[in-house]
Order: C-alpha cells, then structure tokens, then sequence
C-alpha cells in the first residue's frame, strides 16, 4: 500500500485484495509476483505488504481480501489518483462479489480521489459492475465519475478480446494499459467514433486513455520502439491521451539490435533520455 508510488500514471495505490495468478502471456514475468518472491521468499515468510502489515507466510498465488484495508482512502483527505489492486486483480474468481461491492463503497465514498482499476479480466468485470452497482445504487445507477475502469492488453489478440469488453462497461473513464508490450497492437479502431459490435450494437463508449510501455525486471522480453511510436501515433490521430510510462529493459531499436539508453543505470525509464516523440505522459483531466 502506498501513499506515494513510483507509478508515473497514478499517484498512490490502495490493495483491498492482494495476489494473483496468470491468465496469459503478459503474467509470464508479473512484477508483483516478482516483488512479492523477493521479500517473501518461495513460501514466504513474514512478509509485510506495502503497508507493513505482517501477513505471514503464504504464495502470491493466494488471493486475499483485507476487509481492514478498506478504509484507507477515506483517510486520505488530499485528492489524488489512486491505483486499485497493484499488487493483485479486483476481478479475480477468488474474490467475491461481497467484497468486490465493499470496495465500490469505499471508492464511492471516496469521491475527492480518483480511483483506477485495472484488469486482465474484462469478462468478470463487465458481469460484476451491474450487479455490484445495483446493489449500492439501486436499478437507475450511473458509474460514478471517479472511477475509471481500465484493462491490459500485452498484443494484438489480448486486445481485441478485451478492449471491446471494456467498452461494454459502464465507466467514466475507459482505458487500455498496453503494458508489457509484447508485438504491435493497432488500437485505432476504438480510439474514434467506433464501428459496431459482432452483433450489430453500438459500443457505449470508446477508449479515453492509452498507457504503454516494455517489459521490466530482469526476464524481460524485447519491446521494438516502432511498436510503442505507432501507439503514440494512433492516439494523436484521434486525441486520445497517451501515457507513455517506460521503454522497458529490452527496448529494440532497428532489426534485432539493441541499444540501451542509459546503459550505466541499466534501465530505459528516463524520458529525458528518451527520442521526443516518445516523451509523451497524458493523463486524462
């Protein structure tokens, strides 16, 4: 849990639910797995999660609700963005849907913050928000404006497959974290006025935020800038704000050569040091 993160889209981040397991190719090298191994150890051992609650040994794979958590952003008086679930996914199988809505609750409360939830999980999302919100507001319910509802998306097929459940929700604020980039992903299409569905329905809105980025950590696999310019090329085209957050450890620049840009500090996560038509960091107003 932190009050401040290094999150260049977010301000903070709030983790009601911790724990995760994959779901596809993007999970292959899970920072959160990987920072959970390295303070807890394979079976963990008196690990202190970001807030310093000890928790105990247990795995990553083991989802956990913290009912004792859920009224942390209330005591944050500053508005800020907050970040749900970093460390885990709101939507996962594991979590009920009783706590799910605990969380909407807070976050509803909690309207002097604005709070982003992101998933790999568009399915479950877009089953649980009607439900959950019919619960809290009653059949006539309208998305609160502080809660932008967000997926990932790693290539081109975990894009079309999630970016149009997205779009069937209900949010203020739709958006598509393309992180780690893993090929070249064509988002043009729900970035504008958007066509029509399989079945010949509209879509209910469109994408209002890109984030992109390559892989971290020390697996990472390559990420071709020309795949994170064409991003930032389809969101100018149409106006959408894009978020450019890291090239990624593994940033390849023309065929299959590599070239570090800041290679005595072995990461790419300096925009300073990166082409200007990269150095792009939108956050929606």
């Amino acid at each position: 849990m932190g009050a401040k993160t290094g999150i260049t889209w977010t301000d903070s981040t709030w983790n009601p639910v911790t724990g995760c397991t994959p779901v596809s190719a993007g999970c292959d090298n899970c920072y959160a797995a990987r920072y959970a191994k390295r303070r807890m150890g394979d079976f963990g051992t008196r690990y202190m999660l970001l807030t310093g609650e000890e928790l105990g040994a247990r795995k990553f794979s083991e989802i956990r609700p913290h009912p004792n958590r859920l009224d942390i952003p209330l005591r944050w008086r500053k508005p800020r963005r907050i970040f749900v679930c970093s460390m885990g996914d709101l939507f996962h199988e594991s979590v009920p849907t009783d706590f799910q809505e605990l969380v909407f609750r807070t976050m509803i409360s909690a309207s002097q913050h604005v709070f982003q939830v992101l998933t790999k999980r568009a399915f479950a999302m877009q089953a649980a928000i009607p439900v959950i919100m019919h619960r809290i507001c009653g059949p006539h319910w309208v998305m609160p404006k502080n809660i932008w509802l967000g997926v990932t998306a790693e290539n081109q097929a975990t894009a079309d497959e999630r970016i149009p459940l997205l779009l069937k929700t209900p949010a203020a604020v739709r958006f598509v974290s393309v992180e780690p980039m893993l090929g070249p992903i064509m988002i043009d299409t729900f970035l504008g006025d958007l066509p029509e569905d399989n079945e010949g329905a509209p879509y209910p809105g469109k994408l209002d935020w890109v984030i992109c980025g390559g892989e971290s950590g020390p697996n990472a696999r390559p990420c071709y800038i020309k795949w994170i310019e064409s991003i930032v090329s389809q969101c100018k085209s149409s106006g959408t704000p894009c978020h450019v957050k890291q090239l990624g450890a593994y940033p390849v620049w023309a065929g299959t050569e590599t070239r570090p840009i800041a290679p005595a500090r072995g990461k790419c996560n300096y925009p300073e040091e990166w082409p200007e038509g990269l150095r792009v960091r939108e956050i929606p107003a």
